[in-house]
């Protein structure tokens, strides 16, 4: 039976011998309400299990107003506890540049466990190893 988390991924997604858990965050364009209810579920969806997870993020056609990228950052601090590696492919420029300095910055993610990419398969290959 296969398991979705709240967002419409598979919970659980085999690739190239790993395991990815990926979050749909992408086509939500500048609807930031749905936006912010989808993040919370997946947040309590992520801390209701121990497991750590191998997150790719999707981010296509979100534009996230500086307020809400701000949160963003906030949800994956507040997860960072059971992600091994995060992902994220979609984004614009100026949501990639905010996610990775603030992400960075404060020290959330250790090194290597933050990456950026326009190609999701490229990312989900980094993500297994």
């Amino acid at each position: 039976m296969l398991k979705y988390s709240p967002s419409g991924s598979l919970d659980t997604y085999y690739f190239n011998g790993g395991i990815l858990n990926p979050i749909h965050y992408g086509s939500y364009f500048h609807n930031m309400d749905a936006f912010c209810r989808i993040m919370e579920a997946e947040e309590a969806h992520i801390m209701a299990t121990r497991k750590t997870r191998r997150i790719n993020v999707d981010m296509y056609e979100t534009y996230l107003t500086p307020v809400v990228r701000q949160m963003l950052c906030e949800h994956f601090a507040r997860i960072s506890s059971r992600i091994t590696k995060l992902g994220i492919y979609g984004a614009d420029a100026a949501t990639q540049n905010a996610l990775k300095k603030h992400l960075v910055k404060c020290g959330y993610l250790g090194a290597g466990q933050l990456w950026f990419h326009r190609d999701p398969e490229v990312l989900k290959a980094w993500t297994v190893r």
